[in-house]
């Protein structure tokens, strides 16, 4: 693939310690200084899973989609974004952006003063494990950039994003869907093959057919995504009724392909909704989101505050409640296998298998109903049924967890709706629709990045 160079003035604002090391014109000054030796890398590790989040995606795609409404105790907060006004300077957009790339560049510095380490034999396979969970994490990080910031993801010959693999300091241009496939697959491989560990707070064996079954199915490669699902469903269990709630307070890791730690120094993960210090709500679940809901759901109260005062339409988002003593901290779950359900009920139904994937959405929700409550198999016909159920069971089980954006993204040319918001949660100056063509399903490059980098092209709408 095309080797590409990157110089990004927006993640300075974001990052401001060990990223101060992106402003050295001389990349063998990075190395010199900062990486000597395997305990250096491994220190430098820790600093590329500290800069990858998920919580940007999360607050962007929860408040500007249908899951999220304005909160009784809201004095202004999110409400441009709410208001769906989207253009270079908006900032949860330039977060994503910003935020994946400073996870790269510190990924790319590692690998790059790896290289000039030689690990003894009892190192040996510590080294190797962290210059694959490098690789691993930037293929990650690659693949949330593809989703967020590519028109179509499955015309192979269009603009992506740029696939970073060194570290240079030089303007860059935006790499093909092809281009950037073959370098998140390129990476998997490389990780899987130097990887060791079983802690689900770094990459692990299943990570990597996860990440390429979400890859394909975005691509367009639907026997691939029903292979790669597959495999990853054949080793690991879906949570029982009885863990699923356990999952989001931090109490089990039933399911947990990937997590990322978090530390009570950061943006606990429900103060994307609430303030974290009065419990006060600045945004609540949609009155869309509530009344999908169904009764004898284990997921419905993972979603739902029971306490919220419905009477007084009063909607509170349940989803990450607190663990250990501390309201609204929780670890991010940005890999489960129930979402490897979801993709191969997908591939399947694109395949025009409507049978198969009905059986999968099955399978998947014998175990988030109680025992005698499971609902029947569904009979889809056609891609616009399927389509439709497929999306509406990822609501329920993804929802709050940064998928919503991009799902209703894939799937609206087949279900023929965009962004539909209930008429309590909109109306006045708040905008109710987001139609099926509308050029806010791509987010825009940041202002600073097409400022600084003349090479760099704007997506479409946002010139």
């Amino acid at each position: 693939m095309k080797k590409i160079v990157l110089l990004f003035t927006v993640i300075f604002a974001f990052y401001s310690c060990e990223d101060s090391l992106d402003r050295l014109p001389n990349d063998s000054l990075v190395s010199d200084t900062a990486y000597r030796t395997v305990d250096d890398l491994e220190l430098g590790l820790n600093g590329v899973f500290s800069a990858y989040t998920q919580r940007n995606i999360i607050t962007f795609s929860s408040i500007f989609t249908d899951e999220s409404k304005i909160g009784a105790d809201n004095g202004g907060q999110q409400i441009n974004l709410y208001n769906q006004v989207l253009d270079p300077a908006e900032g949860s957009a330039a977060a994503i952006w910003a935020g994946h790339y400073s996870a790269i560049a510190r990924a790319n510095r590692i690998i790059v003063a790896a290289s000039t380490i030689t690990p003894s034999a009892a190192e040996q396979a510590r080294y190797d494990n962290i210059v694959g969970q490098c690789y691993a994490l930037r293929a990650l990080c690659h693949f949330d950039l593809l989703n967020h910031y590519t028109v179509d993801p499955r015309n192979l010959t269009s603009l992506a994003v740029p696939y970073v693999d060194r570290v240079l300091t030089a303007g860059i241009a935006r790499n093909t869907v092809e281009e950037v496939r073959d370098g998140i697959l390129d990476d998997l491989d490389t990780a899987q093959a130097k990887v060791s560990t079983t802690d689900t707070y770094f990459a692990t064996g299943n990570f990597f057919d996860f990440l390429r079954a979400k890859v394909f199915l975005v691509t367009g490669d639907f026997p691939q995504a029903l292979i790669k699902a597959d495999a990853v469903i054949a080793n690991v269990p879906l949570a029982t009724v009885a863990q699923y709630p356990g999952i989001f307070t931090d109490a089990n890791n039933a399911e947990i392909i990937f997590r990322r730690k978090r530390t009570v120094t950061e943006t606990y993960m429900g103060g994307t909704w609430f303030f974290t210090g009065t419990g006060g709500a600045f945004m609540e679940m949609s009155n869309k989101m509530y009344d999908a809901l169904v009764p004898n759901d284990v997921r419905t109260n993972v979603l739902f505050d029971p306490t919220s005062d419905v009477a007084n339409n009063e909607h509170l988002i349940n989803k990450y409640p607190g663990s250990s003593g501390v309201n609204y901290f929780n670890q991010e779950k940005v890999m489960r296998v129930s979402e490897m359900y979801l993709v191969k009920a997908e591939a399947q139904a694109r395949l025009t298998s409507y049978g198969p994937a009905a059986q999968t959405i099955k399978l998947l929700r014998d175990n988030r109903f109680t025992s005698g409550n499971e609902p029947g198999l569904d009979v889809y016909t056609n891609m616009n049924e399927a389509a439709t159920a497929i999306l509406a069971e990822r609501n329920l089980e993804l929802g709050y967890e940064g998928h919503r954006y991009v799902d209703i993204k894939r799937l609206r040319n087949d279900t023929n709706v965009g962004i539909v918001r209930n008429a309590l949660d909109c109306g006045g100056s708040v905008p109710c629709t987001i139609g099926v063509t509308d050029h806010r399903f791509t987010l825009p490059v940041p202002l600073n990045e097409t400022g600084a980098n003349t090479l760099m092209v704007q997506n479409p709408g946002y010139n």
